[in-house]
């Protein structure tokens, strides 16, 4: 007989959707790079782009709970279902950023980003780290060639 696996956790459910999301936007950001470089025109087709880009905040949306639930629903009362929905994905960044992140926190992110360091040779945790702060510190690391820079 084969053993029971555990119940997923709700953690182990939140690591599997970042995974996912974190996942996607490395094939979307390929795939946006791979179309700016193919001149022939032979790249993906913008439609088939757009779609899962169109497609985040929905995603996001579904997945949220408690305050953060009753916060979105709020928005989709005030703005409308069809305009939430069509809301470009760094427009809902933004505002949960506002909502749930005090300037006070967003600060201390921004300096542990600038003064992140590699320990104990363990790259893995570097860029995790990095990713995830760079996320919520989109300001320090655009433009792209900023952000590699920052992680160098």
């Amino acid at each position: 007989m084969p053993p029971k696996s555990a119940p997923l956790t709700q953690a182990a459910t939140r690591r599997m959707i970042k995974e996912s999301v974190d996942a996607a936007i490395a094939i979307e950001r390929a795939r946006h790079a791979n179309a700016g470089n193919d001149a022939r025109g032979s790249g993906p087709v913008r439609g088939q782009d757009a779609a899962p880009v169109g497609k985040k905040v929905k995603f996001a949306a579904a997945t949220l709970q408690g305050p953060a639930l009753t916060w979105w629903n709020a928005k989709v009362e005030t703005m409308g279902l069809e305009t939430v929905n069509q809301m470009p994905w760094t427009e809902m960044k933004q505002l949960m950023t506002v909502e749930f992140c005090p300037i006070e926190k967003l600060q201390r992110m921004e300096y542990e980003l600038w003064n992140l360091k590699v320990k104990e040779y363990n790259i893995v945790a570097y860029t995790q780290r990095f990713n995830e702060l760079a996320l919520m510190c989109s300001r320090m690391v655009e433009p792209e060639r900023v952000k590699v820079d920052a992680y160098i």
